[in-house]
């Protein structure tokens, strides 16, 4: 069972300015392989005093690889730390090592010949980027320069484009082999981003522990 989860929530009940101002985040730390299985592996980054973290999902060394990237993008970010800035870092880290790896893992073992794309299997090539996948889950959370929590999904969405997507109104999203598990119980409890940290920190809990079911 593998379950990453992210709650955006409120510090104060009632309207105010900013909103949602906090995040919640968790991880399982299951790990397993055909001979072994472990409850040390961990899938949760925590940078606070650079106010990024992150929980991930699915192949966790492509994450390993990806997240740097993603935290050197964010140290760079000139000016204000707004939502199109974060987002944009987001997808330049993103693309960035999605052709990478395409380029180690497809391009250079199955269509180049020294280097080189013979022109045959140039369609066949650029049809298989559209599909690829790069195996990465992560669910990204910061807050930006107005003290607004932000949580951003990281991977594939069926019916819709691009690989970084905002996560808005009700505010959560799952990950993992229990994210579905995850969903339904943080729906039936009505979570969203205008509830307590404490109420979120429970339902996410519970969520948790239903997901661990799957």
């Amino acid at each position: 069972m593998t379950i990453g989860i992210g709650v955006l929530c409120s510090t104060q009940l009632g309207p105010h300015v900013p909103r949602p101002d906090a995040l919640v985040m968790i991880s399982d730390t299951m790990g397993s392989t055909d001979t072994d299985s472990t409850a040390e592996l961990h899938k949760m980054y925590f940078f606070p005093e650079e106010q990024i973290y992150a929980v991930c999902a699915d192949r966790l060394e492509r994450c390993a690889d990806l997240f740097p990237l993603i935290r050197d993008g964010m140290k760079a970010i000139q000016g204000p730390r707004s939502h199109g800035r974060i987002l944009q870092t987001l997808n330049e880290a993103v693309h960035r090592h999605r052709s990478d790896h395409f380029k180690w893992d497809v391009i250079l073992t199955s269509y180049a010949i020294h280097g080189e794309v013979l022109a045959d299997r140039q369609d066949r090539m650029y049809k298989e980027l559209g599909q690829y996948d790069v195996g990465a889950q992560i669910l990204f959370g910061t807050f930006d320069n107005e003290g607004f929590a932000r949580l951003y999904f990281i991977g594939r969405v069926e019916g819709l484009p691009g690989i970084v997507h905002a996560i808005a109104f009700p505010g959560f999203n799952s990950i993992g082999s229990g994210y579905y598990n995850s969903t339904v119980w943080l729906n039936y409890r009505h979570q969203n981003l205008a509830l307590s940290v404490t109420q979120s920190a429970f339902h996410a809990y519970e969520a948790s522990l239903l997901a661990s079911k799957a």
